[in-house]
């Protein structure tokens, strides 16, 4: 087995923002179209990045917030076996924020991200295909680690990225209107310099998978400075 980070290749958040709405909380759930969307390229703290927020009445008010993510993983030279995703958090609002990841198909939805995200990536989310079980707490200033399951790493391993949202639990992922004045949210540091979000991966080196003078191919890194991983044979076997 081998260890690797693999950073963020893109970082944003939609979001669908209706002030005056009239208390229809699932319709802006399952909209394709946001309302407005932030693409971060340099340091930013976004006190509010994820988001289900609901007020009943004429007019109501409805809110929901989703971050987007995209690694690139073809740098892994093998297969990946486990992964876990830590995002940092941001102040102030640390409540009891519920949080899951499932699989986007944001940034275009290809192996080449778009450079930026648009409205029209609000819905592009699969709430039927989850990369994380729920997470039940957020920091406000430590990494919400989120440990990614079999589909995610089948993908991973099938596209060579990984693209994904980050979003609440209890009330966008599971499709439940909230009770009037629910506001829950959590912020995160996005490109942040000495704390960026990542991928830490366990992986399987791929390569040459022989073993060399009774050293176990599991344990061969390289062969004369030369990588396992880019070894197709040895002494033409």
């Amino acid at each position: 087995m081998a260890l690797t980070t693999i950073y963020t290749s893109r970082e944003g958040t939609v979001v669908s923002a209706n002030p005056s709405a009239s208390s229809n909380f699932l319709s802006y759930r399952n909209d394709s179209t946001g309302t407005s969307s932030n693409t971060y390229t340099s340091a930013t703290t976004v006190q509010i990045a994820i988001n289900a927020q609901y007020t009943n009445g004429r007019p109501g008010s409805v809110t929901i917030e989703r971050t987007f993510l995209f690694f690139d993983t073809s740098s892994v030279a093998g297969t990946i076996t486990a992964c876990t995703l830590g995002v940092l958090g941001a102040s102030p609002y640390a409540n009891q924020l519920d949080s899951i990841i499932v699989e986007a198909t944001a940034w275009g939805g290809t192996s080449s991200p778009n450079l930026n995200l648009t409205t029209s990536d609000y819905g592009d989310i699969d709430f039927a295909t989850q990369y994380s079980s729920q997470l039940t707490t957020w920091s406000t200033s430590g990494f919400n680690l989120f440990t990614l399951n079999a589909t995610a790493i089948a993908d991973m391993n099938s596209n060579n990225y990984l693209n994904l949202a980050v979003i609440e639990h209890d009330y966008d992922y599971l499709g439940v209107t909230p009770p009037s004045s629910t506001n829950d949210r959590a912020g995160i540091n996005f490109q942040s310099s000495n704390k960026p979000i990542y991928l830490n991966i366990t992986y399987t080196p791929g390569g040459y998978g022989n073993d060399v003078n009774s050293v176990s191919s599991a344990s061969i890194v390289s062969i004369n400075g030369v990588a396992s991983a880019a070894i197709a044979s040895l002494n033409g076997v």
